[in-house]
């Protein structure tokens, strides 16, 4: 009778445990994370004769390089990714180009006098750039093509240049110079002087935006250096000021901005033993806090010289490109940091250098 018991018993669990199996849902995979595809927009010195070398625009690719012009003198100095499309910005020889998917797209100017291309922007398959004409031209001054129409910006006689266009919406923000003016922002082509000064060493060198404001680095003067800007994105009026540094010779050469974060690619002009060398440096500061708790890490503790030109965070990564020397290794490379990591792109034979970054 017991033995009877027992096997019902055993039975019963049994029955259990396979109804509790057939019940239970099986936890879903998640899916795989998407591997990211990090482009850098720069320039490789190529030998021309046996002392003579001339730099050629080049985008790495996950760090494949590819020669955007493999004969004309040229720079490639942005780099922003639309969807399956790759646009690049710079010069061939005196011209502002656009490469777009590796091949030549627009060419912004003709040559006649000398033009440079600083910055992109690509919303809704419209193509804008940021740049100047310079020279003795009777046209020089601050630009901003929008697919390929040019739109001067500055007044006639006025000397200046754009160095950055940020696009939110239908708004159009370019940043840049005007010669004993200081500081333009011009918000939808309408200008407004937001840092007045006749120095020459004021100046922009990139913008971003986030919600209604704009973050906008570059230089005071020579004395105080490297520096941000808090802006209202509608009236083109300065929230907020903070020097990054407490040293003169910091620059400041790109910003970027997350949901929560500022970040500040930049340089520094060292002095050791006689000589002077560039560092490169990252500064970084919680969005919510004030611009003066901003804090500093330096990149590039082991080289020789290094110089931060730009910088793009992804999720929790942050990228910053720019150019490397080594006390151990002859050879000027261009070069990535991935959250502090150096990794080299060329291989030290001939000069490079990278100025732009951009990650999808």
């Amino acid at each position: 009778m017991k033995t009877k018991r027992t096997s019902r018993l055993i039975v019963a669990l049994l029955m259990m445990v396979l109804a509790f199996t057939a019940c239970k849902k099986e936890e879903p995979t998640p899916p795989p994370s998407r591997a990211k595809t990090v482009y850098v927009a720069g320039e490789v010195y190529v030998k021309t004769g046996e002392w003579q070398a001339e730099p050629r625009a080049t985008l790495w690719i996950n760090g494949v390089a590819q020669a955007l012009e493999k004969d004309l003198r040229s720079r490639a100095t942005r780099v922003f990714v639309s969807g399956d499309d790759v646009y690049v910005v710079g010069t061939i020889d005196n011209r502002a180009v656009v490469w777009k998917n590796g091949e030549r797209f627009q060419i912004l100017t003709d040559g006649s006098f000398p033009a440079y291309a600083h910055s992109l922007f690509v919303s809704d398959n419209d193509v804008y750039v940021a740049g100047e004409i310079g020279g003795n031209s009777p046209h020089h001054g601050a630009y901003l093509w929008k697919n390929g129409d040019a739109k001067k910006l500055t007044d006639p006689g006025n000397y200046g240049g754009a160095s950055a266009v940020y696009v939110s919406g239908s708004d159009v923000y370019v940043v840049g110079n005007v010669l004993n003016a200081g500081i333009m922002l011009w918000i939808n082509g309408f200008p407004y002087n937001i840092i007045e000064s006749e120095s020459a060493y004021t100046t922009a060198t990139s913008l971003y935006g986030s919600g209604e404001h704009l973050y906008v680095v570059g230089s005071f003067n020579s004395r105080i250096g490297a520096y941000i800007w808090k802006i209202d994105a509608k009236n083109g009026k300065v929230i907020e000021s903070q020097s990054l540094f407490k040293f003169s010779l910091f620059y400041a050469n790109s910003v970027f901005v997350t949901d929560n974060d500022i970040y500040v690619a930049s340089n520094c002009t060292m002095e050791d033993n006689g000589s002077s060398y560039s560092a490169a440096y990252l500064w970084k500061n919680k969005k919510a806090e004030p611009l003066a708790n901003g804090q500093v890490e330096r990149l590039s503790e082991d080289s020789k010289s290094a110089k931060a030109n730009s910088v793009y965070v992804s999720g929790s990564d942050v990228y910053a490109v720019g150019r490397v020397s080594f006390r151990e290794k002859p050879g000027l490379f261009a070069a990535i940091w991935v959250n502090g990591e150096l990794q080299e792109l060329t291989d030290g034979t001939t000069q490079a250098e990278a100025y732009s970054v951009f990650v999808k």
